[in-house]
């Protein structure tokens, strides 16, 4: 409960501050300007601590949820010189517990130990990986290449779990054009024994021209329009030990819903 209020306060004291700095915009700066964005913090919390973690500036910042106090982690020139890469700002970041901070760039991942200062790993995904979710449990990735699931040993021992070759048919990514608060299509068990993932059907779904006004092309996408065919959702269980994965029977009110 205190976090929750914690972070309600904090993105209602952001959305404050953005509506007070009110500013006159001309159509092109609202349509096609690449700068206009929330002056909003992205924050962490630090593992299981009652820290939690923003940039401020170019500084990682650790700040307890309880008395306010405040500790600098690490700026992007520290990290960049740890990476081995120059930062043009501090990267896509989250925690695997209160002293390891995980760091996203350049496709690879990168694991920094902030009591020490010190990187302790880096891991190199396979080149289209996608939807990379990792369990502190089994030691392994999980991820997506195409429409199929994976995974992988910190070591880059991979392994397979669907081979589907229908491009309509869809593992391990969100469903429901990620509405319903669903963000994810991969959950590792707690023990890391077993992966759970969604596996969607769209071979049903009406097919919609996408118009990219940057590049001035089109793609196509799966959308379910009013009154059409919706996706088909089913989750599936993989034991990694076994290798056998089973599709739970969750259809009590339609296979669409």
């Amino acid at each position: 409960m205190k976090r929750t209020i914690t972070a309600l306060l904090v993105a209602m004291t952001t959305t404050a501050t953005a509506i007070a700095q009110e500013k006159f915009l001309t159509l092109e700066e609202a349509v096609l300007s690449s700068h206009l964005r929330p002056a909003t913090r992205s924050i962490s919390w630090q593992g299981g601590s009652d820290n939690f973690t923003h940039v401020e500036g170019n500084t990682l910042v650790s700040e307890n949820a309880s008395t306010g106090e405040k500790r600098e982690l690490l700026t992007t020139a520290d990290l960049g010189r740890l990476l081995g890469v120059p930062l043009p700002g501090f990267p896509r970041h989250s925690w695997l517990d209160d002293r390891l901070l995980v760091l996203h760039y350049q496709g690879k991942e990168y694991r920094v130990d902030v009591t020490t200062g010190q990187l302790v790993a880096t891991i190199t995904p396979p080149p289209g990986a996608a939807n990379l979710t990792y369990s502190h449990a089994a030691r392994r990735y999980a991820y997506t290449l195409g429409n199929n699931l994976y995974y992988m040993d910190e070591a880059g021992n991979t392994a397979q779990v669907t081979r589907d070759e229908d491009k309509n048919i869809v593992n391990g990514q969100a469903v429901s054009r990620h509405e319903f608060g669903i963000d994810d299509g991969i959950f590792w068990s707690p023990d890391g024994q077993r992966l759970a993932f969604y596996r969607k059907d769209e071979s049903q779904v009406a097919t919609f021209p996408l118009f990219d006004v940057t590049t001035g092309t089109t793609r196509l996408i799966k959308y379910p329009k009013a009154g059409g065919e919706s996706e088909r959702v089913s989750l599936g269980v993989h034991d990694l030990a076994s290798g056998n994965t089973s599709f739970l029977d969750v259809d009590d009110f339609g296979s669409d819903q």
